[in-house]
């Protein structure tokens, strides 16, 4: 059965918390990118556990620009 996504950013995390770098890489692409948002400054990272929308809670990932003291962009990471 191949894996889902998750399988592999679990195998990832466990080889990483392992501290076993060979494991760790093989769940790489060899074209892998990875990208580092710049400073943060103006931006909010906010992590939710949401209840009474569908009937089962769900977890959710927020980022907010804000600009001159107001929300200019979001965006939205569900977990599925």
């Amino acid at each position: 059965m191949p894996s889902t996504a998750v399988d592999v950013v679990q195998r990832q995390v466990d080889a990483y918390n392992a501290r076993d770098l060979e494991r760790f890489v093989a769940e790489f692409s060899d074209g892998v990118q990875v990208f580092r948002p710049p400073a943060l400054g103006s931006r909010v990272i906010d992590h939710e556990r949401i209840h009474g929308v569908p009937d089962e809670p769900f977890e959710v990932a927020a980022v907010y620009d804000v600009v001159d003291g107001l929300i200019r962009t979001v965006w939205l990471f569900a977990a599925d």
